[in-house]
């Protein structure tokens, strides 16, 4: 008997178990019907066969062969929120200074992800002066008008400001001097990406600052994290982190979509206004990026977009989508949210509901296939104009494996070029197999008149 081991996280032994598996499946299966054969054949005849010797034995029927598999894209939504600290893509809303060092960053971000942020960010009188309860990680909070990076700008003094578009402003932000500026670093990077990115080498003493910093900014999951690091099992962390973005997602939806809350951006869809925010659009969609701070047309007007052809209930799951990384693709029309998706370049999304609309065609036909003919080849059609390259095979492979049913349908003229080509070469069961069976069908019909002359 072999035994190996092996691990899903790590993927250690993998590619050993896996071989040694299959083959000790195959070795086991030969040997139980080289027994059964032996058990039941004697001189080369079945005990059991109800064929005689010289009938003429029926053709095998070749399988028809897996559905392609439709591959969700790996999600980019921890990425997408660090391109906001490492590339210059969204103009900052806040500004932390510690001693000569300055970091920005944005406040969408911040309140979706932190507690502390949320109260600063999302009260509507908004005073210079620190609360007492975070005077041991702030010492200044000022609210000011201007660009935070060119230092260009007005300090407002003890203002009350209400949280929509057209009276935002942004924050600066003085650290406490007991807070180390590279500690500091690393839980804003926790706050973007639900992990604090240390090095593969890092020193013990400064995972333990992190560690007790991130108290005061009550943070338990980051404490976590260090723990994890300090005893050296930080092969948990990943999924931590991606939980924590999961539940990011979730707070900035609650906050923030389709909300005026320190929207900078409105969109005018069907005649209604629906507010968004740039730092997350631009970050999570390129298209978007060039939208709003490109050569687009639309970027010259940046604050007030007007799309057409767009439906709000696709565009809202678009938004969703950017926000959250999850969609209601089940709920709405999957089809058109899929070729929005694309229209706005969104390779992730479009998978989702590539996925989906299989389980959609297969629940359509449960009980007969002519139930869905007419939708999965206009289906195919719009997968190919609109980039769904796996919903395109998927659907050429079920046309094809279910050829008789499509051939008699009204809409299999509109199968044309490569498309009917495909059709016809993989059709099943295949002409060939076709071809035998009116053979063996022949010869029965022979024989069946030889037994007749017999018998008069």
């Amino acid at each position: 008997m072999t035994y190996l081991e092996c691990s899903a996280l790590t993927q250690e032994g993998i590619q050993a178990v896996i071989p040694t598996a299959v083959r000790t499946a195959f070795s086991v299966s030969a040997l139980s019907k080289k027994k059964k054969s032996r058990r039941f054949w004697f001189q080369g005849i079945s005990f059991f066969s109800n064929n005689k010797p010289d009938e003429p034995q029926p053709p095998v029927m070749p399988p028809a062969g897996l559905a392609p598999w439709i591959n969700v894209t790996t999600s980019t939504f921890a990425e997408d929120w660090k391109r906001l600290l490492t590339d210059d893509l969204v103009e900052p809303d806040v500004k932390f200074i510690s001693g000569n060092n300055t970091i920005f960053g944005h406040q969408v971000i911040l309140a979706a992800s932190s507690v502390i942020f949320k109260e600063i960010f999302l009260t509507p009188k908004k005073m210079n002066k620190v609360p007492k309860k975070y005077s041991s990680i702030f010492e200044e909070i000022k609210w000011i008008n201007g660009d935070l990076r060119s230092n260009n700008y007005t300090n407002n003094l003890n203002i009350e400001v209400s949280n929509d578009s057209h009276s935002r402003e942004s924050a600066e932000i003085t650290l406490n001097s007991s807070i180390d500026f590279e500690v500091f670093n690393k839980i804003l990077r926790f706050f973007y990406t639900g992990l604090p990115g240390f090095a593969e080498v890092e020193v013990e003493d400064f995972v333990r600052d992190v560690k007790e910093t991130s108290k005061l900014f009550h943070l338990p999951w980051l404490t976590q994290v260090c723990e994890n690091r300090l005893k050296d099992e930080q092969f948990l962390n990943p999924s931590i982190g991606t939980w924590l973005n999961d539940e990011t997602g979730s707070v900035m939806k609650n906050l923030f979509l389709n909300k005026s809350n320190l929207s900078d951006v409105q969109f005018i869809v069907e005649g209604k206004t629906v507010y968004a925010h740039k730092a997350v659009l631009m970050a999570r969609c390129d298209v978007m990026a060039a939208m709003l701070g490109g050569s687009f047309i639309e970027s010259k007007n940046a604050s007030t977009c007007e799309l057409k052809d767009t439906s709000l209930e696709s565009f809202l799951a678009i938004l969703e989508y950017l926000y959250t990384d999850h969609a209601p693709i089940e709920a709405l029309d999957s089809v058109n949210i899929m070729v929005l998706a694309d229209r706005f370049c969104l390779p992730r999304l479009v998978t989702l509901c590539e996925l989906y609309i299989t389980k959609k065609v297969d629940r359509m036909i449960e009980k007969k296939v002519a139930d869905g003919t007419e939708f999965v080849v206009n289906l195919l059609l719009l997968s190919q104009t609109h980039n769904a390259s796996q919903l395109s095979k998927w659907c050429l492979h079920f046309i094809a494996t279910n050829y008789s049913v499509f051939e008699s349908s009204d809409v299999f003229s509109l199968l044309k070029d490569e498309n009917k080509e495909y059709v016809e070469e993989h059709r099943w069961p295949p002409l060939s197999y076709l071809k035998e069976l009116e053979e063996f069908q022949n010869k029965i019909n022979v024989e069946g008149t030889k037994e007749k002359c017999k018998v008069m």
